[in-house]
């Protein structure tokens, strides 16, 4: 199963969606600001990141743009922006995030996000 990074100072949307990719199999790692965020995923290097926009310290898009410009992350980690009516069109093109995921999701959202993503490693044992 994967290691997902789910980054929000909305701490019910960041609960919801832990216990979602919990329930999926996967390890769920969280972060409550940008700068932990991208801290985390510098020591755990997870498969996936879910971070929202307007993060306290780093915003979701400059944690993006760092772990993009920074050689230890593998190129092309899926990065998602969690989108809800807060986030920037213009500053998501620019960050390098590999596209916006909606706060208010169905259950197969996920699943099918994480199956494009990850492929095998997605489907439960």
């Amino acid at each position: 199963m994967a290691a997902i990074l789910i980054a929000g100072a909305d701490q019910a949307a960041l609960e919801t969606l832990a216990a979602e990719v919990a329930g999926e199999g996967h390890t769920v790692l969280t972060a409550q600001d940008g700068q932990t965020a991208y801290d985390v995923a510098l020591a755990a290097q997870p498969d996936i990141l879910f971070l929202e926009p307007n993060l306290p310290v780093l915003t979701g898009y400059e944690t993006c743009s760092l772990i993009r410009g920074d050689p230890s992350f593998r190129p092309g980690l899926p990065v998602f922006i969690l989108a809800g009516e807060d986030y920037d069109p213009v500053a998501l093109r620019k960050c390098g995030v590999t596209g916006q995921f909606p706060k208010e999701h169905l259950v197969q959202e996920l699943r099918d996000l994480l199956v494009k993503q990850l492929g095998a490693a997605a489907v439960p044992k």
